[in-house]
Formats: C-alpha cells, structure tokens, sequence
C-alpha cells in the first residue's frame, strides 16, 4: 500500500471520529435535559430549628388526650409540576435494626392513625412549596413513653397494579418500588418514666440472604428505642471460641421484637454453646447462654420461616430524585454503541480502500 493510500484512509476515519464525537455530544446533552426535567419533591418540619425540630425531624412532648399542632413544608425544587399525595404512617422495626416507615396502604395504629393532615394531596409549581398544617391527637389510653411514626410524600400518579415476579416455589408475588420522601415524628407520652428493656429470647440457625447464620430473638419490652450493642461467641464441644462477633444494631422500637441475623460465617456442622451480652441503656447487659446445631448438610439447616405471598410496596424514601448514576449508566453505554459503531465503519473503510488499492 502506497504511503498516499494511507494518509487517503486516515481522513474519512478522522472525519468518522468527529461525527461519532458530535453525535455523542447531542444524546449526552439530551440526556442530561431529560434527567433534570424528572419530577423533584421533598418535605421538612416547617418550623427548623426550634426546640421541637432541633434534630432535623419532630420531637413531640404531651399527656394522653392531648392534641398537638404544627406543620410541614412540601416543596418542589425541580423543574416540571407535580402532584403529591401527603400521608402519615407508623414505624417498625426492620430486622436487622433501624426504622421501617410503613406504606400508605398498610394500617395506622399509632403514630400514623394520631395525625391528622391539613391537606392530602398538593400541587406544586417549579421551585415552588407549600405548608401543610396538621394536628395530633394523642389517644386518652396512649402508653407512657416513645412512639414514632412520619408524614411522607410521594407522586400521586403511582398508584397501578403492583408488577408480578415469580420466586423459586413459582409463587407468584406482586412487587410495587414507591420512591417517596418523609419526615419523622418522636412523640414522648408523659405519665411515667421512660424505661429502656432488652430480652434475648433465644438462638437459632436461619436462612438469610441464601445463607445459614445465627440468629438471635430481642425483645424490647421498654418504653423508649434502644440501640444494643456487645459481642456474640459461639464455643465448641471442646471449649473453644469459633466465633466471635461484635455487633450494634441501630434501633429497636419499643414494644416490638425482631429475629436477628448476626453477621458472620458459622463453623462446620455439630453443636456449639451461643453466649451473647447486649448493653442497651438499662442498669445491667443482657445475657443469653444456649446451644444451637449447625447441619453439616446446608439443605438440612433449619429456615427461617416466610412470610406469605401477597402483593406488597416497597417504598424508598428520598428527600428527591437523584439521577446522577442513571445517566453516567446512559453515557457509558452510549459511548460503548459509538465506540463499536465508529471502529465498525473504520473497519469497512480500511478493507474497502484496502481491496480497491490491490487492483
């Protein structure tokens, strides 16, 4: 091949490059126009910074019979209108710690069945937001102590047919992904003293995440959240420690219980004494000492029991939408497709001035 022949090659593929280089250009800048024109919502105690909110969420004092009233801002920081639906909830205790607040299809029976909204459903401008107002009515037989629930937001229009995902038994379940925003509230009861109460009621082998792990049973028969913390040992028949774990969990509701997956891999099959010491607030640790027997077979391991199969919702709570991961997903595959495209077409070019050059 002639030395012209090349530079002759070089040009078009220069000009294949600049072409896949502007066209990249044109769907990025679409794609950043589309994200950002994605529905934004969020929503915050009206009244920040005052005694009741200093924490970022409410913090409520009153006696049974009591009704308490303040207010939320619901705002729209993004660039397209949206209508929302405004709802209190409960919380629960998830099972591996921390808070869960409840769907606004599930049942209110305490902090979510207390308040009573101003407004259920708004509709904001661009960057505009707006105060809703509500009350909560403590109940006249309410418990002494700590109870918690919110007030979320999230887009009206997101109310169809959960979407069907089968499982392994061909059990089908109906799973609906709900992104919404919210808000917490702590009520404290007055009446009596607040009194923090762990109980550890046992240990057994589950299955978590396709895995066997140890799991503890904590109870929390107090009257404000707890945080336990302490370590977790397993000691085998001839007295030596195989496990040993240190564990702190988030939050256990008052009143509630929860099947605790500890973390860590178990030994190999036989029969192991479990010792646990959880401090959580109270005047004295609590103390578990039991034994558990590990299958030497996983399929002969004792399983956790599931729940059964009905649709459910699954809410992500987020204060707005953040887009940034989906469009550098967007990018890199729309540089991958260009990339293939261009060395595709350079390709053609290079065989086709190859075979004319030969005659």
């Amino acid at each position: 091949m002639k030395v012209g022949t090349v530079r002759h090659l070089i040009s078009p593929i220069n000009k294949i490059i600049s072409i896949s280089g502007i066209l990249f250009l044109i769907i990025a800048s679409s794609s950043i126009v589309k994200a950002e024109d994605k529905p934004q919502f969020g929503i915050r105690p009206a009244s920040v910074g005052s005694p009741t909110t200093v924490k970022g969420y409410f913090e409520l004092k009153g006696q049974p019979g009591e009704v308490l009233s303040d207010a939320v801002v619901v705002s729209n920081p993004g660039n397209v209108p949206v209508k929302l639906l405004v709802y209190s909830v409960d919380a629960s205790t998830g099972q591996q710690g921390g808070i869960n607040y409840l769907t606004n299809t599930d049942p209110r029976k305490q902090v979510g069945a207390w308040v009573t909204l101003g407004s259920d459903t708004v509709e904001l401008a661009p960057q505009k937001q707006i105060t809703v107002p509500f009350k909560l009515t403590i109940p006249k037989d309410a418990k002494p102590g700590q109870h918690l629930g919110g007030i979320a937001v999230q887009l009206a229009d997101i109310q169809g047919p959960a979407t069907k995902a089968a499982n392994q038994n061909d059990a089908s379940m109906g799973v609906k992904t709900v992104t919404r925003a919210l808000t917490a509230i702590q009520v404290s009861v007055s009446g009596g003293t607040e009194v923090p109460m762990l109980k550890i009621t046992g240990a057994e082998v589950i299955k978590f995440n396709g895995e066997n792990v140890l799991s503890l049973g904590l109870q929390n028969d107090g009257n404000s959240l707890i945080q336990p913390k302490g370590e977790v040992t397993l000691t085998d028949s001839g007295g030596k420690v195989v496990v040993a774990t240190t564990i702190t969990l988030n939050s256990i509701l008052p009143q509630d219980s929860i099947a605790y997956p500890v973390p860590g891999n178990l030994p190999a099959g036989g029969t192991y004494k479990v010792h646990a010491s959880l401090d959580f607030g109270g005047s004295a640790p609590a103390v578990y000492d039991g034994q558990v027997e590990v299958k030497a077979q996983p399929d002969a391991t004792v399983a956790a029991k599931a729940p059964a199969v009905s649709p459910v919702s699954t809410a992500t709570t987020a204060p707005s939408s953040d887009n940034n991961s989906v469009l550098i997903g967007i990018l890199i595959g729309v540089t991958a497709v260009l990339s293939l495209s261009t060395l595709g077409l350079g390709g053609y070019v290079l065989f086709g001035r190859g075979k004319k050059s030969k005659n």
